[in-house]
């Protein structure tokens, strides 16, 4: 049975005597807990009674791939999607003031396309000319607008890969095997709710110039919310 505690908002005031009878109940419960835990006087959070604010991580969404492979090729953030769609929808999932929404990926860069690569200091004066990006975006719920959100990812292909025999012409195929991951942790610090609509994994080539193509396969997405 779980032990009931008493939960607190921001700007309320603890009092001890709640403190204290919280921890005398959890100190009477363990003792019918053996079944679950067999040491004295401890509790884990599946112990404590979620009938108030919860206290663990709620609304928690997977996505993970198929054997897809899928070649991105363009220097404009383009949707990750592996068959399923690196998209997480909710259709109106509210974050409150104080709450906590989290996002992760990871996902493997299995090759990149280099055009021109006997040319690679002319291009690389451009600093970026040889790096690919991820970033998280989200769609609001009630404006219906797109926005980055949070951090970008960016990785180089320089000294990533061994290059393999030209295909045609100039081009040469880089076999990098890059393990890429990114992780976001937004806190709503505003006084008003923010509802998404969805939230989803783009990706992007800088210079296609330089950096044709990469290929990306083999990776998971997660976001959960969790109350402060």
């Amino acid at each position: 049975m779980p032990v009931s505690v008493d939960t607190y908002e921001g700007g309320d005031t603890m009092v001890a005597a709640d403190v204290n009878a919280d921890y005398a109940a959890i100190a009477a419960e363990t003792a019918i807990l053996d079944d679950e835990n067999t040491r004295s006087e401890w509790c884990s959070r599946e112990h404590i009674s979620q009938a108030g604010n919860a206290t663990f991580n709620l609304n928690f969404a997977q996505v993970e791939d198929s054997d897809t492979t899928q070649v991105i090729n363009t220097n404009v953030f383009t949707q990750v999607n592996l068959v399923p769609a690196f998209r997480i929808a909710y259709s109106g999932l509210v974050v409150q003031p104080g709450e906590v929404l989290r996002c992760h990926f990871d996902i493997n860069v299995i090759a990149a396309t280099i055009l021109n690569p006997g040319a690679t200091s002319a291009y690389l004066a451009n600093e970026d000319s040889d790096c690919y990006q991820f970033r998280f975006f989200f769609r609001n719920f009630v404006s219906g607008v797109e926005l980055g959100f949070g951090p970008t990812a960016t990785y180089s292909t320089t000294n990533k890969g061994t290059t393999v025999p030209p295909t045609t012409g100039l081009s040469s195929i880089q076999r990098i095997g890059q393990r890429c991951s990114l992780h976001n942790c937004f806190l709503n610090a505003t006084a008003a709710a923010i509802s998404f609509d969805w939230i989803e994994v783009r990706a992007r080539v800088c210079d296609t110039t330089y950096l044709s193509a990469i290929s990306i396969k083999d990776g998971t997405f997660q976001v959960f919310r969790a109350l402060h």
